[in-house]
């Protein structure tokens, strides 16, 4: 408040922090028999983040640009799904992108910014009881 007013800025011309413009995602599974094996899934997906400002103030400093994210897993179950396994990689091509920012403006200007996971293997060994 100055002067007893509140204080108005103008932000209609500024981005919405965390709202990218495009957001989009696609998957595909495929599922084969393996005659009295089981069946073996392989599924895969991919993720679109178009740029997005990750602070209110819309600092340069603060955005991420746009980027896409590929997921892959490979999955076999049972014949009576008891048994189950599977391997995957998530963010196959390694992207770095940033996923949040703080600002503290008012303790020295300090920015951070937190990353996204790297390229992550996953393995996973299962039995249902």
């Amino acid at each position: 408040m100055i002067g007893g007013k509140p204080v108005e800025i103008d932000r209609s011309k500024e981005n919405p922090p965390f709202a990218p413009e495009w957001t989009a995602r696609i998957g595909v599974a495929y599922t084969f028999a393996l005659a009295e094996k089981g069946g073996l899934t392989f599924s895969t997906d991919v993720l679109y983040r178009d740029k997005q400002w990750l602070s209110v103030d819309n600092r340069d400093v603060l955005t991420q640009d746009s980027y896409a994210l590929m997921n892959v897993l490979l999955s076999w179950a049972s014949p009576s799904n008891a048994w189950y396994a599977s391997a995957g990689i998530k963010n196959l091509t390694d992207e770095v992108y940033k996923v949040d920012a703080q600002e503290f403006s008012s303790v020295g200007n300090i920015q951070t910014a937190y990353y996204g996971d790297p390229q992550t293997w996953q393995f996973i060994l299962g039995y249902r009881f």
